[in-house]
């Protein structure tokens, strides 16, 4: 009896990469059963069924965050707090609920359902102009909306949810910005300005644009908006055009994408840090060509103004180099790269899960028994419950567990670490493979059991690679060295890939 609850919000509301020191007082705007906080960057509403609110500005002073402190970032801020609610808990249950509401460059996600993916899809007034547009954001809470990770979960996002009109938005948002047939890396978090240093974004555009126009039926609209985005892509391609300061073109040698030098990280597996590039993939990364033959192949299906013919041949010929010069049949899968040897091109077959995308995209170059044996590789030494390792077990630079510093774990983010938004190309894979498909059931079945995110009904950008036991018919996690979640506890492509494998599997219904 007489128990009474005292609510203190701290809310720095600054920007999400930054630490507070000597805060100003928080502005504080009152409602009935609301207070409206407005901070330098951020704005957030606190909302209360019953209760009093007692405006009063409090700092707590060096507040100290071990898990940053452990990850070798700044740990201590200045963290003010306008107030408190005081409430007796005798008269009865009540609710408080805090959420932000306006970030730098977005608003508020404006939710359709009950999907986790409804929380990626926001409004943005950032480049090309000035009126709200969609977006997607990769990750919570540090991600804003990145080329890349945007064309790859688009498909899962929108498309599959039916929201055309929300996807052609951002179709149309990344295309106003090309430059050089590159696709923006990223915005920047302020909405200012573009950074080009992706030799893969731009063809993952032109796989998300012309599912676009398939599925919604606007061949039209496809041809008018979006065409001319995909033609600038393929001809710079062609003749060459330049990323952060390193090369992307074709071979006219052999017709296969050519990217980067020494110091480079033009490709997906791009982490960099104190001058060290940990997973160099300059040369000739198979995904790239994978997409590159894919994107033409399906190019060539529209009304493209007489060039039905030049994108034919240029997919053919870049899809029997690959199968000519990246795939070894006495080990059964592919190199992951091609690399300059001051003689030619050099296979490099470390085992990684990018060869995926010749067999999972829909005109991937690697078909018939090598694809099934190439899957079977892939399946059999890099799948795990939550997610597809990003180097073989037995190769010595192996690193299973994303831990320690930033630099230590920029080191593991490619070298081991699993990735959940692989399993959609790995699943799709082995259904293009002709594979069995309750096999395929397994290889996704354990993500949707439960994904171990903090974040109910999201995903995590990473896991560890060790942890569990088994194979996919037959998996067990280890309660006590289970695969922990790392990076963004909401990843967007994360849940977009593993639901989209999930709808080609038919587990989980398409939302009307």
């Amino acid at each position: 009896p007489g128990a009474r609850l005292l609510a203190r919000p701290l809310t720095p509301l600054s920007d999400f990469h930054a630490l507070a020191r000597s805060p100003e007082p928080i502005a504080c705007e009152m409602g009935v059963g609301r207070a409206l906080l407005r901070g330098p960057d951020a704005d957030a509403e606190m909302t209360w069924s019953r209760g009093g609110w007692f405006h009063a500005h409090e700092t707590w002073w060096n507040a100290t965050y071990a898990h940053e402190q452990n990850r070798g970032y700044d740990f201590t801020e200045d963290v003010p707090s306008p107030g408190h609610l005081e409430v007796d808990l005798d008269d009865g249950p009540v609710t408080l609920s805090l959420r932000e509401t306006r970030t730098p460059a977005e608003v508020a996600p404006e939710p359709r359902s009950d999907d986790p993916a409804d929380a990626f899809v926001v409004r943005s007034g950032g480049p090309p102009g000035d009126c709200p547009s969609r977006t997607v954001l990769a990750g919570y809470p540090w991600f804003g909306d990145w080329g890349r990770d945007t064309m790859i979960a688009l498909p899962g996002l929108l498309l599959d949810r039916g929201l055309f009109d929300d996807a052609r938005d951002v179709l149309a948002r990344f295309a106003g910005a090309i430059s050089r047939g590159l696709l923006p890396n990223r915005f920047s978090d302020s909405g200012e300005g573009a950074e080009y240093n992706t030799a893969d974004a731009s063809l993952w555009f032109l796989h998300a644009a012309t599912e676009w126009a398939m599925r919604s039926g606007e061949a039209e609209e496809f041809t008018r908006v979006l065409l001319p985005a995909c033609l600038a892509i393929v001809d710079a391609y062609t003749a060459g055009t330049e990323a952060d300061g390193a090369p992307v073109g074709v071979d006219p040698e052999d017709g296969l994408v050519v990217a980067g030098h020494a110091t480079s990280q033009l490709t997906w597996m791009d982490a960099r840090r104190d001058g060290v590039t940990f997973t160099p993939r300059h040369g000739k990364p198979i995904e790239l060509s994978a997409l590159w033959v894919h994107g033409l192949t399906r190019l060539a299906g529209f009304d493209t103004g007489g060039r039905r013919g030049e994108l034919k041949a240029l997919a053919e010929r870049a899809a029997e180099s690959v199968r000519r010069l990246f795939y070894d049949g006495e080990r059964g899968w592919c190199a992951d790269r091609l690399e300059a040897d001051g003689t030619g091109w050099r296979p490099v077959f470390e085992l990684r899960p990018n060869q995926l995308f010749a067999v999972s995209l829909e005109y991937g170059p690697m078909r018939g028994e090598p694809a099934r044996r190439l899957v079977r590789s892939c399946v059999d030494r890099l799948w795990t419950p939550r997610g597809v390792r990003t180097l073989d077990p037995a190769d010595p630079a192996y690193r299973p567990r994303f831990e320690g510093t930033m630099f230590e774990r920029d080191a593991s983010y490619h070298q081991g670490t699993a990735w959940p938004w692989l399993l959609g190309p790995m699943v799709e894979a082995w259904q293009r493979a002709e594979l069995p498909s309750a096999d395929a059931v397994a290889l996704i079945r354990p993500m949707l059991s439960g994904t171990g995110s903090p974040l109910p009904g999201q995903i995590a950008e990473v896991y560890d690679a060790d942890g569990w036991a088994g194979t996919p018919a037959s998996w067990a996690l280890n309660a006590d060295d289970p695969q922990r979640p790392g990076g963004c506890p909401a990843q967007a492509w994360s849940v977009s890939e593993v639901f989209r494998a999930a709808r080609l599997l038919g587990l989980v219904p398409v939302p009307a």
